[in-house]
């Protein structure tokens, strides 16, 4: 009853643009579902201060498959309102759907504007495992593919600052018990911060 609700808040609040691309229901329910899976345990509130969703036919910029654009707006070096925008490429986030294998464009840049509703990119930083963390998530492999006679094998990669979070986020709802069984200390950490266990609803 609160995932179904809550999607039709986030469809309800916010405005969904289509960039060389016309929007159907699929774009736009595929997204609201997203957000509210992050928010399980948490209010959808969470993205009150998200104010559109970009949808483009390919990537927002070259070679990004997505990106969260966040403003705070600041008295005396105090924030006191906050704002977001989200990027999306769809071909990314099909991707994403075809393969769950813990690289998900559309809960990486939502993790993001999660992380911002407070005006900073701070979930996680202050752990004290937060180098080990970074450090583990930048080299693991997600995939492989062969190209001709060699294969290809992707990783993570960036995984500094904010972007562990986010990296780390979709591992967390895509993969849970992979994401558990490489760093369980993380894993934990991430179930505090979301208040939800995605090993409930997946197997992966």
């Amino acid at each position: 009853a609160k995932l179904h609700g809550d999607i039709l808040i986030f469809l309800h609040e916010k405005q969904f643009v289509g960039v060389d691309l016309e929007l159907a229901d699929r774009h736009r329910v595929i997204v609201a579902a997203t957000a509210a899976i992050l928010v399980l345990g948490r209010h959808i509130s969470q993205f009150d201060h998200v104010q559109e969703i970009r949808i483009y036919a390919g990537d927002p910029a070259p070679q990004v498959g997505g990106r969260y654009l966040g403003r705070e707006g600041r008295i005396g070096g105090e924030v006191v309102s906050v704002s977001g925008v989200v990027e999306l490429g769809w071909s990314s986030v099909d991707e994403g759907l075809i393969r769950p294998e813990g690289q998900h464009t559309a809960y990486h840049e939502l993790a993001h504007a999660f992380d911002h509703a407070d005006g900073r990119f701070d979930a996680l930083r202050s752990h004290e495992h937060f180098e080990r963390w970074s450090a583990r998530l930048h080299n693991m492999p997600l995939h492989s593919m062969r190209i001709g006679d060699r294969i290809r094998t992707d990783l993570i990669g960036d995984a500094e600052g904010p972007e562990l979070f986010a990296v780390a986020s979709e591992l967390f709802f895509e993969c849970p018990r992979k994401l558990y069984k490489l760093e369980p200390t993380l894993f934990e950490a991430l179930v505090e911060i979301y208040g939800s266990d995605p090993r409930s609803f997946t197997d992966r």
